[in-house]
């Protein structure tokens, strides 16, 4: 069964109905990864500049368009492809996407810099729940609107949520958290 149809089926991303999704996974989340991507010629970026690291590749966060019924949708569908992954509800395109999402890859604390692991739904997660309390970032970080909703699914742990700032919640029941609207899924994929 393919991943589109079971996120749908679950009510996971409401918004993004009859539409593309783009997902966020780190490529060391599953060997096969990169490869599939590149044999079936899907639509990828990497959120790190690899010019100055080749190697890094298989290590890297990556934002690619999943078409609802491919190739690859059936394989992340399937239970061989139990890929941690965030799904972005988003009508932006894959390189502006991953140009907006590269300013929250890092932190700088005095003159250490930290870098995010924002392929990992469970760290991306934290980060957007620490900014719960700020509105100006959180409005940044969701592009003021036009990032519309993340669904962060680790199948692993459980992990399986979206969240939208308040100011774009479209559903009639979640937990607010400050700025921020947490809605559970009815039956996660996988479970």
């Amino acid at each position: 069964m393919s991943l589109c149809h079971q996120l749908r089926e679950n009510a996971t991303c409401p918004d993004t109905l009859g539409s593309d999704l783009i997902l966020l996974a780190e490529a060391t989340a599953n060997a096969e990864l990169l490869a599939r991507l590149e044999f079936h010629g899907i639509e990828h970026q990497c959120l790190w500049h690899l010019q100055r690291s080749a190697g890094l590749e298989r290590y890297a966060p990556w934002l690619f368009r999943l078409v609802p019924g491919s190739d690859l949708d059936n394989w992340l569908g399937s239970s061989a492809g139990q890929l941690p992954f965030t799904a972005l509800a988003t009508a932006m395109p894959v390189d502006a996407l991953a140009r907006h999402l590269r300013r929250f890859g890092k932190l700088q604390q005095g003159s250490k810099r930290y870098w995010l692991r924002l392929g990992n739904p469970h760290a991306l997660s934290l980060y957007v729940e620490s900014l719960a309390h700020q509105a100006e970032q959180l409005a940044q970080l969701f592009d003021h609107g036009r990032l519309r909703t993340l669904y962060f699914h680790a199948p692993e742990t459980g992990l399986a949520i979206s969240v939208q700032p308040l100011f774009e919640q479209l559903a009639q029941t979640c937990e607010r958290q400050e700025h921020l609207a947490w809605l559970v899924p009815a039956k996660a994929p996988h479970q």
